[in-house]
């Protein structure tokens, strides 16, 4: 009744007035909560808004009773308004300290509201008068919110921790709509236990199959017998959606029916932490008091959680988080926020926030010794001694950066964060630190068809992304200290015996050095490599632990 009482107080159903005129969506949300509405801008004067509701029509409103988000809010003046909905692994912390970094970067103050609740924000910038300049409201019910709210124009920038589906992209499309992606930061979906458990790893198949619940009992891993205790996030979430096709889809499996569902990662991750016997997952910035497991492949490989293993996107549960917009009209803050966060400067504040940065690491190869004994495990009648050898030699004395080049499906086209990588490593070279130092872009392929077919392939995309970063860098960055190397299927990453261990082997590395590489590129000719009786695979290779995940 009070919204009707003020809806009925303030609005002219059929009032048509002078001022601005636009045809912009905008969301009025009244100041006292009592309701919101959503709709075009017809035109304002600044004291009134009529706004043409596709639920009650046309109405006009008092301006300094509501709060606007939308492309149409820069007509109403005041505060530039706007909304970010979506994932809640990126709204409940992640974001709101991006909004604040950029608050600072601009010498303004940010206040944060809390709404109905803890998953609805307002973010508000204000300058040294006290001023409001930017009022951001901040909605995070979970990734699958996003797409919907940027179709209806309730939101100008989308969050998810999954990449849209093919569905939601037509409905998209169907409302004449395009969708820019951005990769915001990297995850990695933490397999969660109690410090109180005894294990420390499984494979994907055991984790498969304690959430399926066809595993109930710790015995069957191994471990004390007892009864297991499976938490899952809910199914909004971006998580739950990533963990289940890179988990439970590949297997034909589903989430257990007594799988309890939580909504927050951090009520999961601490209800985990206290119970011996329990087992769930979360993102990387969720770790707290639990503990988190290694997770070890079909071909033994074994991979802990660390920041170095998800920015290469090794680690087997690593992820991506986006920032989806659309080519509709952005207010000018939206688009300052986004670059903001997509930038260098932002890096920082995604760390100190517990996710994955972007930002390069550089890692010597004899901190990496797996990586040989992997690649003589890999079973492969085209494995190439000499082309070990010449690689070994080659990169021996230099230091890995923290980024893998891929590509789109069976292309030699940069995926999206290729994309991305390639400009951000233009403007790492161009550093002081970096100056007088040597690149090797180091291309690799999976093990199908002969040895000196991949070499060729490799090659293909090792050049594809040394043009992208020349192109990138302009004549800040010297061509002749950026050098292009195939080596095939040599040293895989993980197994070559299932697709998506395919697609991790089809990448280029990025390897610093002091000094010069050869100029030529491998040229070792392709020989069937004679029987060896002493590579048999390992029970498990175990890279040694670096950085851990951040509390």
């Amino acid at each position: 009744m009070a919204a009707n009482r003020l809806l009925y107080a303030l609005a002219l159903t059929s009032l048509i007035f002078g001022g601005i005129a636009s045809a912009e969506p905008i969301t009025l949300k009244a100041r006292n909560g009592a309701f919101e509405i959503s709709g075009e801008l017809v035109s304002t004067d600044g004291k009134t808004i009529a706004i043409n509701s596709p639920t009650v029509g046309l109405i006009v409103l008092e301006a300094r009773r509501f709060d606007c988000t939308g492309a149409g809010c820069a007509a109403l003046g005041g505060p530039d308004n706007f909304s970010i909905q979506g994932s809640n692994t990126i709204g409940a912390a992640l974001m709101p300290a991006l909004v604040e970094a950029y608050a600072t970067s601009e010498s303004l103050r940010m206040e944060k509201r809390v709404g109905a609740s803890p998953e609805e924000v307002g973010l508000d910038l204000t300058d040294d008068a006290g001023k409001k300049v930017v009022s951001i409201d901040l909605r995070s019910h979970g990734s699958g919110t996003a797409f919907p709210a940027l179709t209806k124009g309730d939101a100008e920038i989308g969050a998810s921790s999954r990449p849209i589906k093919p569905e939601e992209e037509k409905t998209l499309t169907d409302a004449g709509l395009t969708i820019d992606p951005h990769v915001l930061a990297l995850d990695g979906i933490l397999v969660l236990v109690s410090p109180d458990n005894p294990v420390s790893e499984l494979t994907l198949d055991q984790i498969a199959g304690i959430f399926s619940g066809q595993i109930t009992d710790w015995a069957q891993v191994g471990a004390p017998a007892g009864p297991i205790t499976v938490y899952a996030r809910d199914e909004k979430s971006g998580t739950t959606d990533t963990f289940n096709s890179l988990v439970l889809a590949p297997r034909t499996l589903k989430f257990a029916p007594t799988a309890q569902r939580k909504e927050s990662s951090t009520e999961l991750s601490d209800d985990v932490a206290q119970d011996p016997r329990a087992i769930g997952f979360a993102g990387f910035a969720y770790l707290r008091n639990a503990k988190a497991l290694s997770i070890r492949t079909v071909c033994g490989i074994s991979y802990p959680a660390t920041q170095f293993n998800v920015k290469t996107e090794e680690y087997p549960l690593s992820r991506r988080l986006f920032l989806y917009t659309t080519n509709k009209a952005a207010s000018p803050r939206a688009k300052a926020v986004l670059a903001y966060a997509l930038s260098d400067a932002a890096q920082a504040t995604v760390l100190s926030t517990g996710f994955i940065d972007q930002a390069f690491e550089a890692v010597s190869f004899r901190e990496q010794p797996h990586r040989i004994a992997f690649a003589f495990s890999e079973p492969n009648d085209e494995f190439n001694m000499d082309s070990m050898k010449q690689l070994v030699t080659l990169i021996g004395d230099s230091r890995r950066l923290s980024v893998a080049y891929r590509f789109e499906k069976n292309e030699y086209q940069l995926d999206l964060k290729a994309r991305q990588d390639a400009v951000r490593l233009a403007r790492y070279l161009a550093t002081p630190e970096m100056q007088g130092k040597h690149v090797l872009l180091v291309g690799f392929a999976d093990s199908s068809g002969p040895f000196s077919t991949n070499l060729v392939v490799s090659l293909a995309r090792a050049e594809t992304v040394r043009s992208a970063v020349i192109t990138a860098g302009g004549n800040k960055i010297d061509p002749k200290k950026i050098v292009a190397k195939a080596y095939g299927e040599t040293m895989p990453v993980d197994c070559n015996s299932v697709p998506e261990g395919r697609a991790k082997n089809r990448r280029v590395e990025v390897w610093v050095s002091d000094q010069a590489a050869p100029e030529a590129t491998s040229s070792v000719r392709p020989q069937r490599a004679k029987p060896q009786p002493n590579r048999t695979a390992p029970a498990a290779i175990t890279q040694p632990p670096r950085t851990q995940p951040r509390p």
